[in-house]
C-alpha cells in the first residue's frame, strides 16, 4: 500500500538532514556567525598578509604604471588562464627582475577583473619569521578562503569548539580542508605564490602538492609561482607538468626604462642629464630593477 506520507513505521520514509546532502551541494551549509569567523581567525593564526605594510601592499605601491603588460599580453600567459590541462604557471627570473612587484600586480589585477572571485596569495620572505614556514601558506589561504566557503568554516569551526590545537593538524590535514573549500566554488580561484626560492628547505613533497595543484582541477583553480632559477627547485619540480615563463631581460629593461622615466619626472634634473640616465638604462640594467635604485640614489 502507498505511504500517505504521515506514517510513523519508518518502512518508507528516510529522513535525511543538511549534513547528508552538504557533501553533493555545499552551498546549502549555513554559514556560521561573525563572531564564529574572529574565533576562526584567531585560532588560524595567518600572518599579517593584507597589512598595508605588508609585502603584498610594499611591492603592489612599487609598480609603474605602463610595465608588466608584456608578460600578461604571452602567449603562455593568455594560455594559463584559458587551460583546463594546465593550471600551474611558473615564473622565474634572477634576483632583483621585479618578480614580487609583477606577483603583487598580478594579484590586483585578477581581484580587479575577477569581482566576487578569491585571490589567494602568499609571499615567501626568509627575512620575515612568519613568512618562510610552508604552513603558513596554507593557514593564510585558509583564512582568504574563509569567507566564500561555508562548509570550511563549519569545518574549521568544529576544530575550534573541539579546543583542538592547530599544531596538531598535520600538512596533510590542512591540504585536505583547503580542498575542501576549493572543490565547493562555483568559480575559478586564482592562487599566487612569490618567491619560492626563499621557503624553508626541506619540503619537497609540499613543493609537489602545490604545484600539483594546478592540476587537480585546472580549469578551476589557477596557480602561479615565481621564484629564482635555481637547481633545488628546478630538481623537485622537473616532473610536474606545467607552463613556464622566463622574465625576458630585453622587456624587463623597458619595463624598467618606463619605472625611471617616472622617477625621474618627480626630479629637478635637467633634460640633458635625464636623457643620459634614461639611455643607459637598455644595456647596462641587465634586467635588474636593482638598477633603478642606483640611479634613484644619483638624483
Amino acid at each position: 500500500m502507498p505511504s500517505d506520507g504521515t506514517s510513523d513505521s519508518g518502512s518508507d520514509v528516510v529522513l535525511i538532514d543538511r549534513d547528508d546532502i552538504s557533501d553533493y551541494n555545499p552551498d546549502h551549509i549555513l554559514p556560521v556567525s561573525a563572531n564564529d569567523i574572529d574565533g576562526i581567525r584567531g585560532w588560524l593564526q595567518p600572518t599579517a598578509y593584507d597589512d598595508r605594510f605588508g609585502e603584498y601592499q610594499k611591492h603592489l605601491a612599487s609598480h609603474a604604471a605602463g610595465t608588466g603588460i608584456w608578460l600578461t599580453s604571452s602567449t603562455t600567459y593568455r594560455e594559463w588562464l584559458r587551460s583546463r590541462q594546465l593550471g600551474t604557471l611558473w615564473v622565474k627570473g634572477i634576483p632583483g627582475s621585479g618578480k614580487s612587484v609583477i606577483a603583487a600586480q598580478l594579484i590586483d589585477d585578477l581581484a580587479a577583473q575577477h569581482p566576487g572571485t578569491p585571490i589567494l596569495y602568499f609571499f615567501f620572505r626568509q627575512i620575515i619569521d612568519a613568512n618562510h614556514d610552508p604552513n603558513a601558506l596554507l593557514r593564510d589561504w585558509l583564512d582568504q578562503l574563509l569567507i566564500y566557503s561555508p562548509p570550511l568554516q563549519r569545518c574549521l569551526n568544529e576544530y575550534v569548539k573541539a579546543r583542538r590545537p592547530l599544531d596538531t593538524l598535520s600538512m596533510d590535514d590542512l591540504w585536505r580542508d583547503l580542498r575542501l573549500a576549493l572543490g565547493g566554488l562555483p568559480n575559478t580561484v586564482y592562487c599566487v605564490v612569490d618567491a619560492l626560492d626563499e621557503m624553508d628547505q626541506g619540503h619537497d613533497e609540499f613543493l609537489r602538492t602545490l604545484a600539483g595543484l594546478g592540476l587537480w582541477k585546472p580549469d578551476k583553480v589557477k596557480l602561479l609561482m615565481t621564484s629564482r632559477p635555481i637547481a633545488r627547485l628546478e630538481a623537485v619540480l622537473r616532473k610536474v607538468e606545467m607552463l613556464r615563463i622566463r622574465l625576458d631581460e630585453t622587456a624587463v629593461d623597458k619595463d624598467i626604462s618606463i619605472f625611471v622615466q617616472r622617477k625621474l619626472s618627480s626630479t629637478s634634473i635637467t633634460d640633458t642629464d635625464r636623457k643620459l640616465v634614461l639611455d643607459a638604462v637598455p644595456g647596462r640594467a641587465n634586467g635588474l630593477f636593482l638598477f633603478e635604485r642606483h640611479v634613484h640614489g644619483l638624483t
